[in-house]
């Protein structure tokens, strides 16, 4: 996250996460949270929350349940503004998905 004297340097945010399935969740919630700063603070003609949020998504990942759980509740909020990239790396904690 940047902080001082990072302010206004970094045009994105990248959090990683530890736990397979913790990173695609916390991607609901940053994108959550956008959507409640924008119509909290958001103006007719001031607009200072509208931004999206990306989330790599491995094989690993989306096993875990709390991913399935997070979906679930992206869906349900109509998150328009998240956006999980699927990457078929065909690798899991446990070994090879074949």
């Amino acid at each position: 996250m940047p902080r001082p004297p990072e302010y206004r340097w970094t045009s994105g945010v990248e959090t990683t996460t530890g736990p397979l399935g913790q990173g695609v969740a916390t991607s609901v919630g940053m994108a959550k949270g956008g959507r409640w700063m924008a119509q909290y603070f958001n103006r007719p003609g001031f607009e200072m929350f509208n931004y999206e949020v990306y989330a790599l998504c491995g094989d690993g990942c989306m096993m875990e349940e709390v991913s399935g759980e997070a979906a679930s509740l992206a869906g349900h909020l109509k998150l328009s503004n998240l956006c999980w990239l699927y990457d078929n790396n065909k690798i899991t904690i446990e070994g090879h998905t074949d």
